[in-house]
């Protein structure tokens, strides 16, 4: 993980549809990691998740509304909040050391923000 004191890389917000569920992040390399897993679950859902390092996620609120889905080897854990059902982040089985965080949930990339007027 990155020094904090030394740490350039932006602090996103991010929230889950209802906004009960608010985090903070760093992401591993900005959107230039974004991906479709291809788990069953992510298939189905269609969410593209960016990447970061688990200790660069903070649940600022709502951490009781997160609720956990875990599934066959139950090795990774995706989170969404309890009351909108949007999926916010998962820790990956692929790489357990990082979560795939749902890429429009954060502002920056949140799409009635970047489209042009």
């Amino acid at each position: 993980m990155t020094d904090e004191k030394h740490d350039d890389r932006p602090v996103y917000q991010a929230a889950c549809h209802c906004g009960t569920v608010r985090f903070s992040l760093r992401l591993t390399d900005g959107v230039r990691t974004a991906r479709r897993c291809n788990c069953s679950l992510c298939r189905m859902r269609g969410a593209v998740a960016v990447s970061a390092n688990l200790g660069d996620i903070t649940v600022t609120q709502g951490h009781e509304a997160l609720a956990l889905y875990q599934f066959n080897t139950r090795v990774a854990k995706h989170y969404f909040c309890s009351k909108c059902g949007i999926y916010t982040f998962h820790q990956r089985r692929s790489s357990p050391d990082q979560y795939g965080v749902n890429a429009v949930s954060y502002t920056h990339l949140r799409a009635h923000e970047t489209k042009a007027n």
